[in-house]
């Protein structure tokens, strides 16, 4: 027997082998709720830090300026070129050197590369999510290519 939204197969109390079964529902969950992206990282990044994908298929730190957009997501991993990282899309994250003031946004900044800030940019502001806590982000990225005509 499956759910009817996702196609999980339920599990019984007396069901044994249940653990493979959870497996394999949590691996169907990536294909329909799209918190992670594992991608290849074109330079040195930081857990923490906005990325966005270029051209060339690799991420990179975002800011909020034509050619640094748009922003995807908070690498959850440090890497430096061509690791694989994952950017998170959704969902919380926490950095212990945060120090947000609870219940704002956080947006991407648009004078630090790689950076995040309280402050709404005047251009291509993409909100990256609210600050749950002094040190964790409840993600939920919008999706901004950029509204200026300056390319920086």
């Amino acid at each position: 027997m499956t759910t009817d939204k996702y196609e999980f197969e339920e599990i019984a109390a007396e069901t044994t082998g249940w653990n493979t079964i959870l497996g394999s529902n949590i691996d169907k969950s990536d294909e329909y709720i799209p918190t992670r992206i594992m991608t290849i990282a074109g330079e040195t990044v930081a857990a923490g830090q906005p990325g966005y994908i270029s051209s060339d298929g690799k991420a990179y730190l975002a800011q909020a300026k034509n050619s640094k957009l748009p922003c995807l997501g908070i690498f959850v991993d440090a890497g430096v070129l061509d690791d694989d990282v994952r950017l998170q899309r959704m969902g919380e994250v926490t950095k212990a050197t945060w120090t947000w003031t609870i219940g704002l946004p956080v947006w991407l900044s648009g004078t630090v590369l790689g950076g995040l800030t309280q402050t709404k940019p005047s251009v291509n502001a993409t909100l990256i999510g609210i600050a749950k806590s002094a040190t964790t982000i409840i993600l939920n990225v919008d999706i901004v290519f950029g509204t200026t005509t300056t390319t920086t």
